[in-house]
């Protein structure tokens, strides 16, 4: 699996559990895009700052034809048990990218702006 030294960290957030006995149930998103012809293709994962290796990981191949969308809206869904009541940081990262939630037919361009792509990065607890 991809390693938390690897790609472009764009999002860390850290969190607490408010209890032991529940799972967490975790889903973001973001639009990971290309400006420049940089990959064939791009991914996004998540990672928890107690472990190394990526939690969850997407991937998407796009095209260099320059008429198609250089980029792929990712989403990740994942699952896993509270580890109790302490902290740890959750981030994210993106791959072969270089622009997170810019988005247009074709390149990405600034002009559309992140904050209209905004990423969503929700936990909910479910008691177990």
């Amino acid at each position: 699996p991809p390693q938390i030294t690897e790609g472009t960290e764009f999002f860390s957030q850290a969190y607490t559990p408010s209890t032991a006995n529940c799972d967490l149930y975790i889903f973001c998103t973001a639009n990971v895009y290309e400006r420049t012809n940089v990959a064939d293709d791009t991914g996004m994962a998540l990672f928890i700052s107690d472990n190394t290796s990526a939690l969850k990981v997407v991937t998407d191949y796009i095209s260099g034809d320059q008429n198609v969308v250089h980029g792929s809206f990712c989403v990740i869904a994942h699952k896993m048990p509270s580890w109790g009541v302490s902290e740890k940081t959750f981030s994210l990262r993106m791959h072969k990218a270089d622009s997170v939630n810019y988005a247009a037919f074709g390149y990405a361009q600034q002009k559309y702006g992140a904050s209209t792509h905004a990423s969503l990065f929700s936990i909910e607890e479910i008691s177990t």
